[in-house]
């Protein structure tokens, strides 16, 4: 909000329209304004990326997470094909890759775990 000479110094809305303390208020105005409008134009933009790109889910994320970014998707394909289309995904969805190890009938692997966080760390680097 940019105020004016005149509401500074206490007398806006009670200088008439012509009046001198109208055309000093109107001058102060124009010279605020131009000087914030500048100010604005000067100002160095960020060069980082916009704070909304999120970070790829890792391992100890829920598999639902993992499923349903695509480069982490395809990560867990390679180690566990099928893992994203399998008919029981609904079942252990929510649980992390070490939380599903037990029912996994031998398939998620502490070593697949380990390779899989690797190629995900491998991804958020870049």
């Amino acid at each position: 909000m940019t105020l004016s000479a005149a509401a500074l110094s206490g007398t806006a809305g009670f200088a008439a329209a012509g009046s001198p303390a109208s055309a000093v208020a109107q001058a102060a105005s124009h010279q605020t304004n131009a000087t914030a409008s500048a100010a604005a134009q000067a100002a160095p933009r960020p060069t980082t990326a916009p704070a909304s790109v999120a970070p790829h889910p890792t391992t100890a994320s829920p598999i639902k997470e993992l499923v349903a970014d695509p480069a982490t998707a395809a990560i867990l394909e390679k180690y566990l094909t099928g893992i994203t289309t399998h008919p029981a995904l609904p079942q252990f969805d929510y649980m992390t890759l070490e939380q599903s190890m037990p029912m996994s009938q031998g398939e998620v692997t502490p070593e697949k775990i380990a390779a899989i966080e690797a190629e995900i760390k491998a991804l958020s680097a870049h």
